[in-house]
């Protein structure tokens, strides 16, 4: 409506001029006409500025994520020192905790929440069906975020026909690493080979039987080998007596520590940490590949945010080159813009190799992580949690 009104005035007032110019005696006048970039581009200046206002007048905007500390104090130092704004988060390592969490805030009337940086399972078998996230694509003003042929793909990266989530990141996951003072390099080429009764009680693996890393891992075994070969394998894997984990940082620090041998499906954001920190670990390339996952560092907005000048911001901050550069030096894999730079450190043992399998996981796969994937995995892992 703006845009038509303005298109309207100043067809009116070219008008104008070009009447008064044929009267005798007028003086010369010098019209440049306003194209319509140039006023889409004003619109969107002005419209991004009431929500820069309006963010500061909202003073702070509150994230639940389940991010590491290295990331949430890029974020947090970037957006104090760019617009004045205080930031809050309130971390939560799983997303049915987090999931949880927000039900319970919104069944006791609170509003506390502007942004959700998580996974993607959650909030497409949970948020999203319950109808606690809104779309995200009306609210990203800045062109820069909107550009094309700055994402992969040549479009942004929504996860759900909705277009209610678009992944940060875009970083290969692998699904196991060793202690590489206890297993040497090569020496396990296949996820078949942890039946091997070396490994047996030398595991600790981020439990499959809730969404997470442990959850992704046995949807690329069944990408690999389908349903039923899976689950045959998850029954003879748990005869091995691997330790099953909620606690993501515990089980990279169990195994650089020589508790354990081996960590299967351990968080990626939090493995790179130990990497940089020279941590003795590493991941392992096995035959049954990888993911390039949608799942992790994941933007959605919820429904009636507590402050919803600072969602927006945040929101299309994150999405240009700068916020993932900020994104992506503390989560530590690639970002979602082709223009932005591996962050420092980067190990390229989260790229695939050439000739890699990789699982490109779609709406339709992470609908399964939340239903059959599951349920094969709790058949067989369930009972090592009693």
């Amino acid at each position: 409506m703006k845009m038509c009104l303005g298109a309207t005035l100043v067809a009116g007032f070219l008008s104008a001029v070009a009447c008064a110019s044929t009267q005798p005696g007028a003086p010369a006048v010098t019209v440049t006409a306003v194209s319509p970039a140039q006023e889409t581009r004003q619109q969107w200046e002005i419209e991004w500025q009431k929500v820069v206002e309006g963010a500061k007048r909202e003073g702070e905007i509150t994230v639940t994520c389940s991010l590491g500390p290295d990331t949430i104090r890029e974020v947090t130092n970037a957006i104090r020192q760019k617009y004045g704004i205080t930031m809050s988060f309130t971390t939560v390592p799983r997303g049915a905790q987090l999931a949880e969490r927000l039900f319970s805030e919104r069944r006791a009337g609170i509003y506390a929440v502007d942004v959700i940086i998580s996974g993607a399972t959650t909030s497409i078998n949970v948020l999203k069906p319950e109808g606690f996230l809104q779309p995200l694509e009306p609210f990203i003003i800045l062109p820069e975020a909107k550009a094309a042929k700055a994402w992969r793909g040549s479009q942004l990266p929504f996860t759900d026909k909705q277009r209610t989530l678009i992944p940060l990141v875009g970083g290969f996951n692998r699904y196991l690493m060793r202690n590489t003072d206890l297993v040497r390099e090569g020496e396990i080429k296949s996820f078949t080979e942890l039946l091997d009764s070396r490994w047996k009680g030398k595991m600790i693996v981020n439990d499959p039987t809730r969404s997470g890393a442990g959850n992704a891992w046995v949807s690329v075994l069944v990408d690999n080998w389908g349903l039923e070969k899976t689950r045959d394998y998850l029954r003879q894997f748990a005869k091995q007596e691997p330790v099953l984990t909620n606690d993501i940082r515990l089980q990279v620090e169990t195994v650089a520590r020589g508790k354990y041998h081996l960590a299967v499906a351990p968080s990626t954001e939090t493995a790179m940490g130990f990497i940089r920190e020279g941590a003795p670990v590493a991941q392992v390339a096995t035959a049954e590949g990888g993911s390039m996952s949608t799942s992790a560092g994941v933007l959605s907005l919820p429904t009636k945010p507590a402050h919803p000048n600072g969602a927006m911001l945040l929101a299309n901050w994150l999405l240009t080159s700068e916020g993932q550069t900020v994104f992506t030096k503390g989560y530590g894999i690639p970002a979602s813009r082709l223009d932005v730079p591996p962050p420092p450190g980067f190990n390229p043992l989260f790229l695939p190799r050439p000739g890699e399998r990789v699982q490109l996981e779609t709406e339709e796969d992470l609908r399964m992580k939340g239903t059959v994937i599951l349920d094969i995995a709790r058949e067989a892992l369930g009972p090592l949690l009693r």
